[in-house]
C-alpha cells in the first residue's frame, strides 16, 4: 500500500478516536424556530437557517450555511459587495427546486412552493438530529397543487464537519411530467465567492469518476460531486451525494462561477431508461441526497470518496 495512503488512514483513525471522546453536548444540534425560519446550531454555534417563509423567494431554502467553527460555505444572502451579484434570489444558499413540472417553474420563482408545515418537529440536544417538513408545489398561476413533498432533513456530526441527508418523497396531486431538458432541476448549491473556480483562489470541482472542472463534470452522470477551495487559506467545501437507489442516476449542472446542482431528471444517453419521469395522480417517487459540509483537519485531509462511503452506510442504517 502506498505510504501516503497508509499515513492518511492512520491520521483518519486518530481523528476518529479524538472525535469519539467529545461529549454529547460538544457534538449536539439545537434548533430555534421563528415565524419564518428554523435556525440550526451545532455546539451552540450557527450552522444554517432553514427559511420557509420569505417575502421575495417563494420556496424554502437553507441560507448562511457554514461549518460549526466557521467559515460560511454558501454565498452571502443577499450578496455582499465583494460577492458575485448574479441570481441573487434564485441562488440563496442550498435549495431543492424544479424548473419544469407540467411547464410550471418554481426554480425561477414563477411558481410557488408553500412550506412551513412541520410534520415532525426538530428535537434538540443530540449528535444526530432531524426534522420533517411538508411542502406544496403549485402551478405558475397558483390554481393547482401539483405535488406534495414530505422531506426529512437529518444532520449528523462528522470529524470533517457536518453531513446532512435529505429524504424527499414527492407525491403527485395530479398527473405530473418532470421536464427532462431543463438544467435547473433538483438540489442546488451556491458556494461562498472565494470557493468559486472563477475566484482564482484554488477552487475545484471533482466528481466520482475522477473528472475535474466544469468542462469535464458538467452534463455528466456521477454518484457525487465535490466543490472545494480555500477560505482564509483553509481547505473547505461542499460535496453533494446522490443515493444509489434513487430512481435515476444523477446528471450534474456544474459551473465555475460557484454553483452546482444534482439533477436526476435531465435526460442522458447513458441511461438505460432515458424517458421523462412521469407520475400519475397519487403516485410517489423518492429521492435521497447527502450534503457534506467539510474542512481539512490538522490530522487528516477530507476525502470525498471516504465520505461517500459514510453516506451510503447511513442510508442503510435508516
Amino acid at each position: 500500500m502506498p505510504r501516503l495512503i497508509v499515513l492518511r488512514s492512520i491520521a483518519f483513525t486518530l481523528l476518529m478516536a479524538h472525535f469519539s471522546k467529545l461529549s454529547a453536548e460538544e457534538r449536539s444540534f439545537t434548533f430555534k424556530k421563528t415565524p419564518s425560519e428554523l435556525q440550526v446550531q451545532f455546539a451552540g454555534t450557527p450552522l444554517a437557517s432553514y427559511v420557509f417563509a420569505d417575502s421575495k423567494i417563494p420556496r424554502p431554502f437553507f441560507t448562511h450555511v457554514r461549518l460549526p467553527e466557521g467559515p460560511q460555505l454558501t454565498r452571502n444572502h443577499p450578496p455582499q459587495p465583494r460577492d458575485a451579484q448574479d441570481h441573487d434570489l434564485l441562488h440563496p444558499g442550498i435549495w431543492f427546486a424544479l424548473g419544469d413540472i407540467n411547464g410550471s417553474d418554481n426554480w425561477r420563482l414563477k411558481a410557488k412552493v408553500i412550506g412551513g408545515e412541520f410534520v415532525v418537529d426538530p428535537k434538540n440536544g443530540s449528535p444526530e438530529a432531524s426534522f420533517t417538513v411538508r411542502n406544496q408545489y403549485l402551478s405558475n398561476d397558483a390554481g393547482q397543487t401539483l405535488l406534495t413533498e414530505d422531506c426529512n432533513y437529518r444532520f449528523l456530526s462528522q470529524p470533517w464537519g457536518t453531513l446532512c441527508i435529505t429524504d424527499s418523497k414527492l407525491t403527485a396531486r395530479i398527473d405530473c411530467r418532470f421536464g427532462d431538458g431543463m438544467e435547473e432541476m433538483g438540489l442546488g448549491v451556491r458556494l461562498a465567492t472565494p470557493i468559486a473556480v472563477k475566484s482564482n483562489l484554488g477552487g475545484r470541482i471533482l466528481n466520482s469518476e475522477g473528472r475535474i472542472g466544469e468542462k469535464e463534470t458538467r452534463e455528466r452522470l456521477a454518484d457525487w460531486c465535490d466543490y472545494s477551495g480555500k477560505i482564509d487559506n483553509r481547505p473547505v467545501g461542499i460535496t453533494l451525494f446522490a443515493a444509489p437507489d434513487n430512481p435515476r442516476r444523477t446528471w450534474w449542472h456544474n459551473r465555475d462561477y460557484g454553483f452546482f446542482a444534482a439533477n436526476p431528471f435531465h435526460a442522458h444517453p447513458d441511461r438505460a431508461d432515458n424517458s421523462p419521469l412521469v407520475l400519475k395522480q397519487g403516485e410517489s417517487v423518492r429521492f435521497r441526497f447527502g450534503i457534506a459540509l467539510h474542512a481539512d483537519r490538522d490530522a487528516a485531509p477530507y476525502d470525498p470518496a471516504q465520505a461517500w462511503q459514510t453516506f451510503q452506510q447511513q442510508l442503510v442504517a435508516k
